[in-house]
């Protein structure tokens, strides 16, 4: 918790917060002598001695090294950064769009029945099913595994990724006739608009120093003015391209050397 606070402070009220404690310690460790009223620190005067006070003084000048330390220290978010995060959605999305056919599996095998035999009820139940077991893949992706309670936090976020995925009444009618065609519709949805989520996501974080450290690196990438590259949008498409170039290049990486190869044998 201590460091989840540090992260959220600014630096220059990190510097602030630094000092105070520094000065505050020091006071303790050259002035043990000094009488404290219980104004400043709640105690009144001569009940803390003077090991007590000294050693309270490099407690606090600790912590605020500790502040300063944790606390001036910026998060560097660069393209390699980027990369694995596109890494780390890639394999969620593999692991969401699989999840379809692991929640209709799940929800025949409820019902006790074959498919044959299903009624709308059970088909209902089975959709339900498929979208919940989803639905569990997407909050542990977000660290949300088992948040929120029956009453409140459950259909919240039950609520919530029906929303960021564009699900309507009518997509889960289209799944209840539980076809080969609607199960893989269904992840093709979800799975389009949950990746484009995460994607811009992935740059909430871009901003100043980082915001130019990324934009250098996507333009040498692809050989273009960075200067050019105004805002994050912007960036963000720029990224893609570059990522979709860089994947382009390596499939043609081997066919470029036997061209190469080729043209070399028939030139001589």
């Amino acid at each position: 918790m201590t460091v989840y606070v540090i992260s959220l402070m600014k630096p220059k009220r990190v510097l602030i917060a630094s000092f105070a404690l520094i000065i505050l310690g020091l006071f303790f460790i050259v002035g043990p002598e000094t009488s404290i009223t219980g104004a400043v620190v709640g105690v009144q005067s001569g009940v803390l001695d003077s090991t007590s006070n000294i050693l309270f003084g490099f407690f606090l000048v600790w912590i605020a090294g500790i502040i300063l330390i944790g606390g001036v220290e910026e998060k560097v978010v660069d393209i390699k950064t980027l990369k694995k995060r596109s890494e780390e959605v890639g394999k969620f999305i593999e692991d969401y769009n699989f999840s379809t056919s692991q929640g209709y599996v799940k929800g025949i095998e409820k019902t006790g029945k074959k498919p044959s035999e299903l009624n709308s009820k059970d088909r209902v139940e089975i959709v339900d099913n498929i979208y919940n077991t989803k639905k569990e893949v997407y909050l542990n992706f977000l660290g949300l595994k088992g948040a929120g309670n029956d009453t409140y936090g459950k259909p919240a976020l039950e609520q919530m990724h029906y929303t960021q995925t564009g699900t309507n009444m009518e997509d889960k009618n289209k799944l209840a006739a539980l076809t080969p065609t609607a199960l893989a519709d269904v992840s093709e949805k979800t799975g389009h608009v949950l990746e484009e989520r995460l994607g811009g996501y992935m740059f909430a974080d871009i901003n100043d120093k980082n915001f130019e450290k990324v934009k250098d690196q996507v333009a040498q990438g692809l050989n273009i003015d960075a200067k050019k590259i105004k805002t994050k949008e912007e960036l963000r498409a720029l990224y893609n391209a570059l990522i979709n170039k860089e994947a382009q290049d390596g499939r043609l990486k081997n066919f470029r050397a036997d061209d190469y190869r080729t043209n070399n044998y028939e030139n001589n």
